[in-house]
């Protein structure tokens, strides 16, 4: 029987070994391949001694060694050089800076012939064809949450005739007085609505049945808008997140159209005497309504879009409006006024708490949860029945493909409802 080698004791964890000093026999270090890096780098065709094709090896005096028995493991024909070309050459720019895209390597040179073809230095640097851009399969981002929003220009107003001013006690009752009406009135209605819809004896096209989901929703934005321009002193609200939520028509309202920036006053915290508090009071009651409601048309659903970016917005704004975080969506623009005075004292507490920030975040998952369950039933019955699109129905046997279009938009649209609030109240 043919003698085994013994395996090797592996040593423990705390042992010292010395390395064998057996030397390998010469015959086996070139089936090894144990040459220097130097000789590997020369054959690669760093130097003057590889010629692919019938020619043999010439070394750097310029000799032909034929008498070289060795030199034969070198020699190549014709179909030897092109399978080496194949497997050598690397199809990838591998040099490529980091950063930069990689692209294939040039083509050989045609004016070389086939039988004396020496592997040129300067084959790295060769002009090469960069990469096209590839596709992006979500389309173009219009100030997507995950883009950069729109910069707001903070101006610090110094004089008593620059920037918003407080409202007095008197018009803060008033204003209260006002607000609690109007979200008493909207539950009043919403809740005679529930009680038509579910008596049987109401005709279906009764007035006590037509307030829908989209009534529902403008009802609630203009009691924001309110409480919004008691704050800012501005009646539109700046979309900094869910640009692309927006129609045309709708930008050009609001006169953001191609907007990179938006001008607000600087507000100190003594300017809010509740409306945090109600604009959290308005989102709870809204996911408390949306229970009982069911997407009937793509123009509900927009009508809602509009009003979850508005809430956003706002208390996105609100978060960042004296956050430490210089990386924030503020920048700052004085005012110079001859006759300035010292602007009122900036309290340290925030506009929006921590406790205020976990009751945002529990209603959000809850709104969250809602709408997608919502939107999966309107996706059910979608190509069932017509479907209402831009106030007109459809056939869907007409359009399904825009259908599909249209639900494939509005699923990542409510998939970023209030990503602009978690962003800023996430863990």
């Amino acid at each position: 029987m043919p003698s085994r080698p013994s395996t090797p004791l592996h040593p423990d964890a705390d042992q010292e070994i010395e390395a064998p000093g057996v030397e390998i026999p010469k015959e086996l270090t070139s089936a090894l391949d144990l040459g220097s890096e130097e000789d590997t780098d020369e054959e690669i065709g760093g130097g003057n001694g590889l010629l692919l094709g019938k020619e043999r090896i010439q070394g750097h005096d310029g000799r032909n060694n034929d008498d070289d028995e060795d030199d034969d493991d070198y020699s190549m024909d014709s179909e030897d050089s092109e399978q080496f070309e194949k497997e050598e050459r690397p199809l990838i720019d591998a040099d490529a800076s980091i950063g930069e895209p990689l692209s294939p390597r040039a083509s050989p040179t045609e004016d070389i012939p086939s039988t004396f073809c020496a592997v040129d230095t300067t084959f790295f640097d060769n002009e090469t064809e960069k990469r096209r851009t590839p596709v992006n399969p979500f389309g173009v981002n219009e100030r997507l949450v995950s883009s950069e929003p729109i910069r707001i220009i903070r101006k610090k107003s110094r004089g008593a005739d620059y920037g918003p001013r407080r409202l007095s006690m008197t018009q803060q009752s008033r204003l209260i007085d006002y607000i609690d009406g109007r979200l008493m009135a909207i539950q009043r209605r919403y809740i005679k609505y529930l009680s038509a819809r579910e008596d049987p004896d109401n005709e279906p096209g009764s007035s006590a049945l037509r307030f829908g989901l989209s009534d529902l929703a403008h009802s609630l934005d203009e009691v924001v808008t309110i409480i919004w321009y008691s704050i800012f002193k501005v009646k539109t609200v700046p979309f900094v997140y869910h640009y692309n939520v927006l129609s045309k028509e709708e930008r050009n309202v609001l006169g953001q159209d191609g907007s990179s920036e938006i001008e607000l006053d600087e507000i100190t915290p003594d300017f809010l005497f509740g409306q945090t508090n109600y604009l959290i009071k308005i989102m709870g009651d809204l996911a408390d309504y949306l229970e009982k409601f069911q997407f009937t048309s793509l123009d509900e659903i927009h009508t809602l879009l509009l009003l979850f970016a508005k809430l956003d917005n706002i208390i996105s704004i609100l978060i960042d409006e004296y956050s430490d975080d210089e990386d924030g969506i503020f920048e700052e623009a004085i005012v110079e006024n001859d006759d300035a005075r010292p602007l009122p004292s900036k309290f340290k507490q925030p506009f929006i708490s921590n406790t205020e920030k976990i009751r945002i975040d529990s209603i959000i998952n809850r709104t969250k949860l809602l709408v997608i369950g919502m939107f999966d039933g309107f996706k059910e019955g979608a190509f069932d029945d017509a479907v209402v699109i831009n106030g007109k129905k459809r056939d869907h046997r007409s359009t399904d493909d825009g259908i599909k279009s249209e639900i494939q938009r509005h699923e990542l649209l409510i998939g970023e409802i209030y990503e602009g609030i978690l962003d800023r109240t996430s863990i």
